[in-house]
C-alpha cells in the first residue's frame, strides 16, 4: 500500500508536501515494516535519474527520522553485496569451465562461511530480507 503512495510521491510538484510528511510519520512510528519497504523502494529509485534527486532527499530524511533502522539497513545492504559478489564470482567459475562442479561448491562454501562471519557479528544475528522485513535471515549454510 505503501509503495502507491511513494509513486504519488514522485509525481509531486514539490519535494516537501504533506504525503511526505504523512509518509515519514508513518515510518518513524513503525520504522521495521513502513520504514524498511520505503528505504528499499528509494534506494531502487535512485538508479532512475529522474527521481533520483527526490529519492535521495527523502532516503536522507528518512534515516536521519529513524537511527536504529539506517543501522539494520547498512547491515543488510552489507551482507547482500557480499552475496551478490559471490553469485557474480560462482558465475564467473562456472563459465571459465576450469573448476569441476565439486569445486565450485566448495569455493560457495568458503565464501558463504565468510558471510556468516558478518552474519554472526550483527547483535541480532540476522537480517531482514528487502522484500519482506518480517522475514529475517541468519546463518546461510549450517556451520
Amino acid at each position: 500500500m505503501y509503495t502507491q503512495f511513494l509513486f504519488s510521491v514522485h509525481a509531486e510538484t514539490y519535494h516537501w508536501s504533506s504525503l511526505v510528511r504523512f509518509l515519514l510519520d508513518r515510518a518513524a512510528k513503525n520504522p521495521f515494516h513502513v520504514g524498511f519497504c520505503m528505504a528499499y523502494h528509494l534506494r531502487a529509485s535512485l538508479s532512475i535519474p529522474r527521481l533520483r534527486e527526490r529519492s535521495a532527499l527523502l532516503l536522507q530524511a528518512l534515516l536521519g527520522r529513524c537511527t536504529r533502522l539506517r543501522r539494520t539497513l547498512d547491515a543488510g545492504m552489507k551482507v547482500f553485496h557480499q552475496v551478490a559478489a559471490i553469485a557474480l564470482r560462482i558465475c564467473e567459475l562456472r563459465a571459465a569451465g576450469v573448476h569441476t562442479d565439486t569445486e565450485v561448491n566448495h569455493k560457495l562454501r568458503e565464501a558463504l562461511g565468510q558471510v556468516n562471519k558478518i552474519v554472526e557479528n550483527l547483535p541480532s544475528r540476522s537480517i531482514a530480507l528487502p522484500y519482506d522485513p518480517r522475514i529475517r535471515v541468519g546463518l546461510l549454510i549450517p556451520g
